[in-house]
């Protein structure tokens, strides 16, 4: 390639040079560094070197289309070998690299002006996208700033609220995995007693009352049943202590829950009757139109009931404390005179347990009365009673049964269900929980 010196050209050549030169220059002030390296799409890496500390202004190649047969030079302004430099340039020469010349520069001028273009758009662009970042970021603080003031407000309102609830809750209130385990414990003494007493063969034939008796049973149990079919239960080692349970339990449920049999005589009558007096008038909405009804019944009676027992077990007066041992007995005495008659002749009248059976239920009966919630047992009355038809949901064949079908009958009822309407906080009476299954019999005869 030949080497051309810019003193090679002539003056208006040299000036067309440098015009172009200086046009390329201004085109990149301010985009292009020293040492930075742009190429072209004529091929040509000529901007590094224009602007270089110690430059080399060297031209090659890359003429433009209308050039394409021409000739590919090199040009130097200075430091290049002066044994390479010609005398001077034809004129034809001459034209043709500073025509090349001039052409690259303005197209690489155009090319420049393009990306300056393209730059300050993408800057606009990013200044725009900048300012909607700082715009969101301020709305993002401003909504952390709203959400840390609600999570504040409701860190300050769950507080006030715990501060009412613990002033206003009733103490002495059970979960339900305590009335469960004080229920089964119960349930699982009454079958023990009647399995060690009653489960044994017992010869009926000249025991007195033995009519009246049956009579008792078949009209104390859950489900109404024929005399015959008492008469099989009664005489089957297997059966009659399944019977005796049943029985066990509806006369618990009679006689020693929810009967204040732990407070003094005068007082239960007069907490059942006024019990009695508000249920009817809660039944007709009339307790408390501004409030919630139910829970000012509940938490009346809850907080009524330890305060009868609170005020039974302190108080110095003889004649107000309750003989706790001498109720229990009594209620023994009431209970076995029902059902001694199906004893075994050679078999001890169980005393002790039985008045284990029932200081237990009278326990369970004064945890139950001071509770919030209403906690029901699951009787077998009216339609249910006549029904009789298995229902796995609220039902479960009693220990030592044989399973039964969904939707057959059954016969005995050996331990009833519990049923949990409201909480402890008294709210939601409307919706029953079931906290145990009623356990049930079928009989084969």
């Amino acid at each position: 390639m030949p080497l051309l010196h810019l003193d090679q050209l002539s003056p208006e050549g040299q000036q067309r040079i440098e015009t172009a030169y200086k046009a390329v220059v201004e085109a990149c002030a301010g985009e292009i560094r020293p040492r930075s390296s742009v190429g072209f799409d004529y091929g040509v890496l000529f901007i590094r070197e224009l602007v270089g500390e110690q430059p080399v202004h060297r031209f090659a190649g890359g003429i433009p289309q209308a050039s394409q047969n021409a000739e590919a030079f090199s040009f130097e302004t200075r430091g290049g070998p002066s044994a390479q430099r010609a005398p001077g340039a034809s004129p034809v020469t001459e034209t043709r690299v500073v025509e090349a010349f001039e052409s690259l520069a303005s197209n690489t001028s155009s090319e420049v002006g393009k990306l300056r273009q393209e730059l300050t758009e993408t800057r606009n662009e990013l200044a725009g996208e900048k300012a909607q970042h700082n715009k969101a970021k301020d709305l993002a603080k401003g909504y952390k700033e709203k959400v840390d003031k609600l999570r504040k407000m409701n860190r300050e309102t769950a507080a006030e609220l715990d501060e009412v609830l613990r002033q206003n809750k009733v103490p002495d209130q059970l979960t339900d995995d305590e009335v469960i385990e004080m229920v089964n414990q119960l349930r699982s003494n009454i079958r023990n007693l009647t399995i060690q007493c009653f489960g044994e063969k017992l010869k009926l034939d000249g025991r007195p009352n033995l009519s009246n008796a049956k009579l008792d049973l078949q009209g104390s149990i859950s489900i109404p049943i024929s005399l015959e079919t008492v008469h099989h239960c009664v005489s089957n080692p297997g059966l009659r202590p399944v019977i005796i349970q049943d029985f066990i339990w509806r006369w618990l449920i009679s006689h020693v829950f929810s009967a204040y049999c732990w407070s003094p005589e005068d007082t239960s009558s007069a907490i059942i009757h006024l019990e009695k007096l508000l249920s009817n008038n809660l039944q007709k909405g009339e307790i408390n139109q501004s409030g919630d009804p139910e829970r000012e019944f509940h938490t009346w009676r809850a907080n009524t009931s330890k305060m009868v027992h609170e005020a039974t077990e302190t108080s110095p007066n003889t004649r107000e404390r309750m003989d706790f041992e001498k109720i229990c007995n009594q209620l023994k005495d009431d209970l076995m005179k029902r059902i001694k008659i199906w004893l075994p002749r050679k078999k001890k009248v169980p005393i002790e347990q039985m008045v284990d059976i029932i200081r237990q239920s009278i326990f369970l009966d004064i945890h139950l009365s001071k509770q919030v919630a209403k906690i029901q047992w699951k009787l077998f009355d009216d339609n249910a009673r006549r029904v009789k038809k298995f229902d796995g949901n609220s039902m479960e064949p009693a220990p030592g049964q044989s399973q039964l079908e969904e939707g057959k009958s059954f016969d005995l009822v050996p331990a009833p269900g519990l049923i949990r309407y409201g909480s402890s906080s008294g709210n939601e009476y409307y919706i029953p929980l079931l906290l145990m299954k009623s356990q049930v019999a079928k009989i084969s005869i």
